[in-house]
């Protein structure tokens, strides 16, 4: 199967530079969660809608190549493992989600930006900014205490059997993954950020929000 710019899809292999605490929330103590390979207390945060204005001055509108889809969840796992967005609740579209990274060394104005399930314009950017190399993720409800994370008032309703997320700016594509069904866990590109190739998330399930590793976007991952 072809998937975004005719990429294969390649199985994961685990970093063995990387240390977890946990790879699933049944590795961590009673109410905590596995988040980003870390055991973390469950905490819910109030709902997070974007600001009628940024903090810092936005650049540029993003062309193809400059911003891109660096992991996506479409099928949730079971259970409290599949509490993607650390609200407390597994929900199979809530804690669906679509992270976003900023490839270039200046800030980019997500202003507009539209995120599609295959054709279907599911989430819009109106206030956005995003900072060089950085991410942000957005999650198709519920709530989350991520400081980079945006709540969609719309469930993405991607299909567990496969089908495609698509960032648009007006009639142009600015990025696409197509996917299929990999097991319960997300899709990441290889290698991150910069990479052209998607495969399954390991060790942990996911990293919204981060580098698989479970540092920060801006560390190059």
């Amino acid at each position: 199967m072809k998937y975004v710019m005719s990429l294969t899809f390649v199985l994961a292999t685990v970093n063995c530079g990387n240390i977890f605490e946990c790879a699933k929330t049944a590795d961590c103590a009673h109410e905590e969660i596995c988040f980003a390979g870390s055991c973390r207390k469950n905490s819910v945060a109030p709902e997070k809608e974007e600001k009628t204005s940024p903090d810092f001055s936005c650049g540029d509108s993003p062309k193809r190549g400059e911003i891109a889809i660096n992991e996506i969840l479409f099928a949730v796992p079971e259970g409290l493992d599949g509490d993607a967005n650390s609200d407390g609740i597994r929900d199979a579209h809530e804690d669906e989600f679509v992270e976003i990274v900023n490839r270039t060394d200046r800030v980019i104005s997500l202003v507009g930006l539209r995120i599609e399930n295959g054709t279907k314009a599911k989430f819009a950017f109106t206030s956005t900014c995003l900072t060089p190399f950085g991410s942000i993720v957005v999650f198709g409800g519920g709530s989350s205490p991520l400081a980079n994370a945006i709540i969609s008032n719309r469930a993405f309703a991607f299909s567990n059997s496969g089908g495609s997320a698509r960032l648009t700016l007006e009639e142009h594509e600015i990025d696409k993954v197509s996917f299929s069904p990999s097991g319960p866990a997300s899709f990441v590109r290889y290698p991150e950020i910069s990479g052209e190739v998607f495969r399954q998330h390991q060790p942990t399930l996911f990293s919204p929000g981060f580098c698989s590793n479970g540092r920060a976007t801006e560390s190059g991952c």
